[in-house]
Parts: structure tokens; sequence; C-alpha cells
């Protein structure tokens, strides 16, 4: 079966959790059979998470270019939207709510991994337990200015911009 773009937009949700990404490079040290350097171990993270953060603003633009292909008036909420489509056209609407959805939860990863990426960033060189606070603390405004701003867009290419600055300032974090 071919992935969808609100696949796509839900599989890049789950792959930006810093944890996920912690787990997966350390399994690949420990089948190499590496010793762990745990700064070197930070470097791959932080690679990683760049690297995850580029594919969803990839994703992001493809989702953005699949709705102006299906001829989506970006200047609407998806939900009205939804509501606009004639009933007739059902398989449309079940696939805009599916992408409203898929989108909602990339959002929502964006958010969550706004405190661990900030932690990440600040791990490089300091003490883990008092970092995490920290950044946990600095990055909790800005978290939650992203997350009422996409709240309240009255658009879905306000919030297609709001989400692409938020991969932009998390990129930013990781130097």
């Amino acid at each position: 079966m071919a992935m969808g773009i609100d696949d796509l937009l839900m599989t890049v949700a789950e792959s930006l959790s810093v944890a996920n990404t912690f787990v997966e490079v350390t399994a690949a040290y420990k089948q190499r059979k590496a010793s762990i350097d745990v700064q070197k171990l930070l470097d791959e993270v932080t690679i990683t998470a760049r690297s995850k953060l580029d594919a969803a603003d990839r994703t992001l633009r493809d989702f953005e270019n699949d709705l102006r292909g299906r001829g989506v008036d970006l200047s609407m909420s998806l939900s009205n939207v939804i509501d606009a489509t004639p009933m007739w056209k059902i398989w449309e609407v079940v696939r805009l709510r599916r992408y409203r959805d898929a989108f909602q939860s990339l959002s929502n990863a964006a958010y969550d991994a706004s405190d661990s990426l900030a932690a990440l960033a600040r791990c490089q060189g300091v003490e883990a337990e008092r970092v995490l606070g920290e950044a946990v603390v600095e990055s909790a405004p800005a978290k939650h200015k992203f997350h009422t701003a996409v709240v309240n867009a009255s658009s879905v290419g306000e919030a297609i911009d709001l989400l692409r600055k938020e991969f932009v300032r998390q990129k930013s974090l990781l130097g």
C-alpha cells in the first residue's frame, strides 16, 4: 500500500521524539559493539535530530503542495474546508479529516520535542541533571506561544508557516 501525505505526516511526527533518537543511536552503537563515548553519542543524536527536523520540513512542504494540488484554499482552516466540501464528495471529506488529524499530530510532536531538543542542545558539555530542568523552564514560554499560535491560526496556510518556523527554531537550538 502506498503511503499518502497523511501517513507521512504521522510517520514524521512519531520520528521527532528525541528519546526515540537516543534509542536508535544507542542501539546502533551496541550492534557495532562499540564503547559509548557520551560526547560522540550526543553529537550523533544531535545530527540525527537535525536530520529528522529536515525530513519533517520536507514533509510539511509536500503536505502544503498536496493541498494546493487538491485546490484547497490555504487561507481557510482545514475544518472550514471540510465543512465547505459537498457531502457527495465523502471520500474527499474523509481524506481532509485525515490530513487535519495528521497535521495536528505533527504540530503536537513539534510541541513535545521542544523540551527535549532544548535539553539536548544544553547537554553539550554541561551536567545533564541541571541542564534538563533549566532547558525545560527556558523552552516553556516558546513552546506555549507556538501551541497557542497554531491552535488560534485562522488558516491552514498560517498554521503551516508557524510549524515551519518552529522547525527552524528547533534546528537553531541544535546549532
